[in-house]
This record gives structure tokens, C-alpha cells and sequence, in this order.
């Protein structure tokens, strides 16, 4: 997230209300125009492209004011306008799962109408919040109420039983600034932490990875936690792993010693020590040794699935890194995100294994092993590098013994007819 992941809540607030007028109006061309504004505003996405991503919210909220609408085209539009606002906005998010997760507080909102004491609603607003924002569940909830309080203003200027209607806008405006000014301070104070931590050296890395599980966060978060395991359910990575000291009950204090690696032909020795341990939902970790640095694995259900994302700020203490990633720093994070690739590969195959018989667990395929065409790649290609540079020295022998004889054969000519 930089600097400029901020916005005015006030300003934002007054938008999109009016966007709410708009939208019960059928007045789609104000619509519209209020919602190039809050694109600019809010996910900073530049025009002519506002114009497009305005384009594809209001073509999902026009196709889902019928009841019996065609759910597949609402999501289609809802992920091409957060596919935009990712390209362009300073935040880490994933359209398809930013989209799935309007999707769910759209049809709770729509079922819940003047139920909006329901906790349903408030979870599936605090489930969006933290997809768009990057927020916990807890950092979020305390915006999802205070929408959830505009809503209820709206509803009765919307179910006729308003005394004051436009009090009632003022409120829903006001619930509003409410509701982005919780996340702004969120935003603010994460904002601040990153400022100490954003990446100043050629060997400091930042990488987040999102993975989508199939399963409960219960049971991912099982598989992660069992670090002794790692080596025979994520074997393309880690090579060893010892555990030097268990922790307290919950994991916190453990200390685990690992050898690993990626597709590149180096191995990295390290060490974690868990530092958070809040299961299903997240567990934090300090690295010391060839890294050093921190790592946040983030856990949240989505229906029958578990998204995970994984926040991993990192220094390289290995000569490789400090001397290397000056040229080779895009390499280095290449071989990360193979690595992380493989650990998704491997974590579904686990998670499927664990879900059923050993019968049926014999029939699965095998989790991706180390990349050993790799390593023989970069072993020959070194082979001829050393070849070549040998070849270079001889070359360059023979060429200085070669000028040699030719100054020794002017020199002798000099001599003779001086």
C-alpha cells in the first residue's frame, strides 16, 4: 500500500449518497457521473478509464434490479470494475474475490431489508470492507456498523416510512463519513508502520501472495501450522525443517530451523519464531539467518473456501543477496513467486488428502517435488560459463605471447639496421 492510499471520507460520503438517490431514481446518466467522480476519488483511477469503470459498476447494478437476475452477468461487470480499480488504486486486492464479496452483501441486503439488525448483513459488509481495504475482521466491523446505520435511514425514506426525508439523507450521510473514516484510520496507521518498513536497499523485499483454498480456514490453517510437515506436503521448497524449541499452547515462542529453496540452484538456512498465533485466522512469524525479516499469513472464509494471503517483508543476509540483488533482485523475486506458486499446488493437494480416505488419498497426484532440471540447467549453463572464461584466458595468453614475439621480431630488426 504507498502513501496515497487515503482518501477523503467526507467527500466520499457525499458522492456515493447522492449516488443512492440516483440509483432509486433510475436516474442511470447522474449515476453514472457520480460514479466516474467516486472512481477518481476513491481507487484514484485516471479518465478516460473512470469512464469505463463507471461503465461496468452501473451495468451490475442495472442488471441486478431485477429480482430474477442473471447472477453470472452482475458478477462479470463487478470483477472487470475492481480488475480496473486494482490496476490503479494503492491497495492489494483480488477483483474476483473483492467481486464475490459485493455479490454476497448485495443479495444479503436485498434479502435483509428492514432486517438490517441482522448480524449477516453487518458480517458480509465487514467480509467486503476487509477484501477491498485489507483490513481484519475486527479492524473492519466498526465501519460495517456504521453503514449498516445508513442503511437503516435509507430503508425508510426508501419503505415510505419516513418522517423527514431529507433528515434521513443527512443521516445516511453521516453514517457514511462514519464509515470511511474507520477505515481511514486504519489506512493511516498501517500506513505509517509501512513508512518505516518500505523496502531502501537493493536486497529488501516485499512480496504479497494471495492463495484461494478449498476449505475452511480450520483446515488450512492446520496444514500451516504444522511446520514438522512441511517438507513432506511442500517438498519443492522445503528441504528440512527442525523445530528447536515447541512454544506455548497456541504455538507462540516456537522456534523452527529450515533449509529451503526455489527453482534457482541455491539453498537458503534459516530460522522463524512465531510471533502472533491467532488460529483460523492469522499467524505472524520474525526470520532470522539468511532472512530476516517478517512474515503474516491471513486467513478468511468465503462460503466453502478460505482465502489466504500471505505478507512477507524481507531482507536477504545471504552474500548472495546483499551482493547480488543489485542485478538480480527481479530473478530472486521471480524465484519466490515460483515457490509460492508450488506451495498453492501442494496446499490443495494436502487439504484434498486430508478431506479423504486413505483408499481415496492413494489416487491423488504427488505434491510437486524440487526443481532439479533447474539446477542441472543453471549447472551446465556455469559449466560453460567457467568453459568460456577459460577459453577467454587461453585466448588471451596466446594473443599477449603473440604480441610479444612480434615486438621481439621488431626489436631485432631495429637493432640490425641501426
Amino acid at each position: 500500500m504507498s502513501a496515497d492510499a487515503t482518501f477523503d471520507p467526507d467527500q466520499i460520503a457525499r458522492y456515493e449518497v447522492a449516488g443512492w438517490r440516483a440509483y432509486y431514481d433510475h436516474r442511470w446518466g447522474t449515476l453514472l457521473r457520480l460514479t466516474v467522480t467516486l472512481c477518481q476519488e476513491q481507487f484514484q483511477i485516471p479518465f478516460p478509464r473512470s469512464l469505463l469503470a463507471a461503465y461496468e459498476i452501473v451495468r451490475a447494478s442495472i442488471a441486478w434490479v431485477p429480482v430474477e437476475h442473471d447472477l453470472a452477468r452482475v458478477t462479470e461487470h463487478l470483477t472487470r470494475f475492481y480488475a480496473l480499480a486494482a490496476r490503479y488504486a494503492p491497495l492489494d486486492f483480488v477483483p474476483q474475490r473483492v467481486a464475490a464479496a459485493e455479490v454476497r452483501y448485495w443479495e444479503a441486503n436485498r434479502r435483509l431489508s428492514g432486517q438490517r439488525d441482522d448480524p449477516e448483513l453487518t458480517l458480509t459488509l465487514t467480509r467486503l470492507h476487509g477484501a477491498i481495504f485489507g483490513l481484519t475482521d475486527d479492524e473492519a466491523y466498526a465501519s460495517a456498523e456504521w453503514r449498516v446505520r445508513a442503511l437503516i435511514s435509507l430503508d425508510r425514506i426508501t419503505g415510505g416510512t419516513t418522517a423527514d426525508a431529507e433528515r434521513d439523507w443527512q443521516q445516511a450521510e453521516e453514517g457514511l463519513c462514519q464509515c470511511y473514516r474507520a477505515i481511514g484510520r486504519y489506512l493511516t496507521a498501517r500506513q505509517a508502520t509501512a513508512d518505516t518498513t518500505t523496502p531502501t536497499r537493493s536486497d529488501d523485499y516485499h512480496f504479497v501472495t494471495h492463495w484461494r483454498m478449498q476449505g475452511t480456514p480450520d483446515e488450512v490453517i492446520a496444514v500451516l501450522a504444522d511446520a514438522r510437515d512441511l517438507p513432506r506436503w511442500w517438498p519443492s521448497v522445503y528441504l528440512d525443517v527442525r523445530e528447536i524449541a515447541p512454544g506455548d499452547e497456541r504455538g507462540i515462542g516456537k522456534v523452527v530451523e529450515l533449509l529451503t529453496k526455489g527453482w534457482l540452484p541455491y539453498t537458503i538456512r534459516w530460522r522463524f519464531r512465531v510471533e502472533e498465533s491467532d488460529p483460523p485466522r492469522r499467524i505472524a512469524i520474525t526470520a532470522s539467518g539468511d532472512l530476516e525479516g517478517r512474515g503474516v499469513w491471513t486467513l478468511a472464509p468465503d462460503g466453502d473456501q478460505t482465502d489466504v494471503t500471505y505478507d512477507w517483508r524481507i531482507r536477504g543476509d545471504k552474500p548472495l543477496f546483499r551482493y547480488g540483488s543489485f542485478i538480480l533482485k527481479p530473478l530472486f523475486a521471480a524465484n519466490h513467486r515460483w515457490a509460492m506458486t508450488r506451495g498453492a499446488e501442494s496446499m490443495a493437494i494436502e487439504l484434498r488428502r486430508r478431506a479423504t480416505s486413505v483408499a481415496e488419498s492413494a489416487a491423488l497426484p504427488v505434491p510437486p517435488g524440487p526443481n532439479a532440471a533447474a539446477s542441472v540447467a543453471f549447472g551446465a549453463l556455469g559449466i560453460v560459463s567457467v568453459g568460456l572464461l577459460l577459453l577467454g584466458a587461453r585466448r588471451r595468453r596466446r594473443h599477449y605471447r603473440n604480441e610479444r614475439k612480434v615486438a621481439g621480431i621488431e626489436r631485432a630488426t631495429q637493432d640490425q639496421f641501426a
